[in-house]
């Protein structure tokens, strides 16, 4: 038999909800509360805070090494922006730059990010011919016509040749496929590559990548962790590869960590990869110290 809940011991239970429960419960509310307002407040903010940002040179980037898995040379640098507040905070790009979209703003961020490039790496371009630089505009200002003229200036200014400039857009970029098609021409035309980026987390048309003419293909990281791990989605790395190969597409994989992701890359053919096995993105200054190094007779 159950025994019966004696009138003294629920009211002790009532007693121990109103005196703990109740006021932990809502203290995590009120917490919940103010997170909320708090990032709605900075929702708000943040457009007015991006163009101080830009107008007070807070924007810089960073150079992640891009590595020939046959080698172990490096043969290009992707250009990522970083955002430090003049209060020292750091603001993550997955945070701003939908926010700069969305606000209009991308076509600024874009324009700051060649403009730094430039600055940063016209040593290193103009060179060593064989090494290139990445560049990631805004989905928007892929369907902007004057892109390509802003990157030939680049090119220009950098004293580079434009196979040394390759622009990595995303398949969510490439959802307008009339005026994708046409950017994409103007700048294959113009001699820069064009290479597919986060690929596999969008449509994944293989009919509407060979009809834009790309020149390659970036395996999204998501499909590089499983590698190793024993995991069924590792196999989706190999149809990517399939896909590549059969667009006539170069490969380089994204977010490649341990030494086993590389050797599997490397068996299955795929030519480049970057992650944090090979280096973390890096100041210019500190990427032009690693190339000097590597070129010297004795490295």
């Amino acid at each position: 038999a159950i025994a019966a809940t004696s009138p003294a011991a629920l009211r002790a239970s009532r007693l121990a909800y109103a005196r703990v429960i109740l006021p932990v419960a809502l203290t995590l509310s009120a917490v919940l509360l103010l997170v909320v307002l708090r990032q709605a407040r900075q929702q708000r903010s943040m457009p007015s805070a991006l163009r101080v940002g830009l107008m007070r040179g807070e924007f810089h980037l960073v150079y992640q090494p891009i590595v020939d898995l046959r080698t172990g040379h490096w043969v290009g640098a992707e250009a990522l922006m970083r955002w430090t507040r003049h209060t020292g905070e750091s603001i993550r790009p997955d945070l701003f730059i939908p926010v700069a979209e969305e606000a209009g703003l991308s076509g600024a961020i874009t324009r700051h990010l060649i403009q730094l490039a430039g600055r940063d790496l016209r040593a290193a371009l103009s060179a060593p011919p064989d090494f290139y630089l990445a560049l990631n505009p805004a989905a928007p200002d892929l369907h902007d016509p004057t892109l390509a003229e802003a990157l030939s200036r680049l090119v220009a200014q950098m004293r580079a040749t434009p196979g040394q400039v390759t622009l990595e857009v995303t398949e969510h970029a490439l959802t307008e496929e009339a005026d994708a098609r046409s950017v994409v021409s103007d700048l294959r035309k113009s001699g820069m590559r064009v290479a597919i980026d986060d690929f596999g987390t969008g449509f994944s048309n293989l009919s509407r990548l060979e009809s834009l003419q790309l020149d390659v293909l970036k395996i999204d990281k998501s499909f590089i962790d499983p590698i190793g791990q024993g995991a069924a989605t590792s196999q989706v790395v190999l149809h990517i590869i399939s896909m590549a190969r059969a667009l006539g597409l170069k490969l380089i994989a994204e977010g490649v960590e341990t030494q086993a992701q590389a050797e599997f890359l490397r068996a299955q053919g795929v030519e480049f990869a970057q992650g944090w096995l090979f280096d973390r993105p890096m100041k210019a200054d500190d990427l032009l110290r690693a190339l000097a190094s590597r070129a010297a007779p004795d490295a």
